[in-house]
């Protein structure tokens, strides 16, 4: 059944209706139901590819327009153009790799400094949130040489992150609201860990946080995919994710092993 999405017009072939077989596994036994869940998310991998072409091209105009305002004689309207491309750039970049991710693909592993993705999820936060009355503060240990990393994956995983602690201690906090971002660089690979004081999460809910469209918040404030995808992005890269929860705090590190630099192809 193809039904219209709005999206310039074209419709997305969402699935079939009507009296058909059973699915089967190979064995021939019957295949699970699909849960609700799991419907919805079909529907939305269905839908991904066409929301992020058609959000790229305003995107793609604004920054033209951005671009612009550079050639403006003011020194403030030119950094607030060059604040302006930074962030459309990178959700350019965001849509394009959501676009990956829904055909199985992955970013090119890039030589970075691990601290990077930190001071970039840094920006990213202050863009969205400006200024508040979280204190947050960032920590690193050993030796921040370049290595090999798939770096706007651990830049999304750590803004996805850092929004829940902010949003935790924003709600409820164990006093002044904080937030801390640690990088621990070790020898084959770099952890990541924020902490928050906020209230905790609940043991009776701790296990359902990592599904799709799970989520305490409002509508307003989160999809209750965020830490869906990064447990999706962490794996895929060969690390891991863990939380620890109290009502003194929460605490999520993710671990990300150095990848191996891309082989070039040398031509004749």
């Amino acid at each position: 059944v193809c039904v219209p999405t709005g999206l310039g017009g074209r419709p997305v072939f969402v699935g079939l209706l009507g009296d058909t077989p059973a699915a089967e596994n190979q064995d021939g036994t019957p295949a699970p139901m699909l849960t609700p869940h799991q419907d919805r998310l079909m529907l939305l991998g269905g839908m991904t590819a066409e929301i992020c072409h058609e959000i790229h091209n305003p995107l793609t105009a604004l920054r033209a327009h951005a671009e612009l305002l550079a050639e403006h004689a003011e020194p403030d309207v030119q950094s607030v153009s060059e604040s302006i491309q930074s962030l459309i750039t990178r959700a350019i970049r965001i849509l394009n790799r959501t676009r990956k991710f829904a055909r199985a693909g992955q970013d090119a592993a890039v030589l970075v400094n691990p601290w990077s993705p930190v001071k970039s999820a840094a920006e990213m936060l202050m863009a969205r949130f400006g200024a508040t009355d979280v204190a947050i503060e960032m920590k690193t240990k050993g030796n921040p040489g370049p290595v090999w990393l798939r770096e706007a994956e651990v830049e999304q995983v750590l803004i996805n992150l850092r929004v829940n602690a902010v949003q935790a201690v924003s709600r409820t906090a164990n006093g002044h609201p904080r937030v801390v971002v640690e990088a621990e660089l070790g020898e084959g690979q770099v952890a990541y860990t924020v902490s928050d004081n906020g209230p905790g999460i609940p043991n009776s809910i701790r296990e359902k946080v990592f599904e799709p469209f799970f989520t305490t918040k409002g509508a307003e404030d989160g999809t209750g995919l965020g830490l869906a995808i990064c447990r999706k992005l962490t794996e895929a890269h060969g690390g891991t994710i863990t939380l620890n929860s109290s009502p003194q705090g929460t605490q999520v590190r993710v671990t990300f092993p150095y990848l191996a630099a891309p082989s070039v192809t040398l031509s004749a």
